[in-house]
């Protein structure tokens, strides 16, 4: 064990909503992005699907990442990592 070492804990929660979409719309998206690439065929980051999303309730930064860094930084700064 590690004397300077602490544990940090912190949770994060980003809701997301997709707006209905059209037949027409999912088979489109499912022909041209990598949906097998990515948990849920999404990948907010690196998809057309954004246009698909009604609206984003939480850390931005979460919902395109999957990482807080809202909450990361501080951390990483009391750490001393940055």
């Amino acid at each position: 064990t590690n004397e300077t070492s602490q544990d940090s804990t912190t949770i994060s929660a980003t809701i997301y909503k997709f707006r209905r979409l059209s037949q027409a719309e999912i088979a489109t998206y499912v022909d041209t992005e990598p949906v097998y690439t990515w948990a849920a065929a999404f990948s907010p980051g690196n998809s057309s699907a954004i246009k698909f999303i009604d609206y984003v309730k939480g850390p931005f930064s979460t919902f395109v990442y999957s990482m807080p860094f809202e909450k990361l930084m501080p951390i990483f700064k009391k750490e001393g990592v940055i």
